[in-house]
């Protein structure tokens, strides 16, 4: 898997997703980042591969969770993400 996907738009959407839910599929989050299932589970791999997931496959359905470490990186990037909404936000107002 090429290293691109780690800092992407849609992978952090993705992180911040399950962070938020605690355990989803990759469908919910392909429809809810609007990516098409194969791009998902591909990131799903990546993100599983790094350690930063898990998403162990049960029959056909991949439940998946943050790890201890990708919870960090989501306590992490939500914070980023509060920061970036609030300075959005009071550029809207002046």
């Amino acid at each position: 898997m090429n290293k691109r996907y780690f800092l992407t738009k849609k992978t952090v959407h993705y992180i911040l997703l399950v962070g938020d839910w605690e355990v989803t599929n990759v469908a919910r989050i392909a429809r809810k980042v609007n990516m098409t299932f194969h791009n998902a589970l591909k990131i799903t791999n990546y993100l599983q591969d790094l350690g930063i997931i898990t998403a162990p496959k049960r029959g056909r359905i991949r439940k998946i969770e943050l790890t201890e470490e990708g919870k960090e990186i989501y306590i992490s990037l939500k914070k980023i993400s509060n920061i970036v909404n609030l300075y959005n936000m009071k550029r809207e107002i002046s």
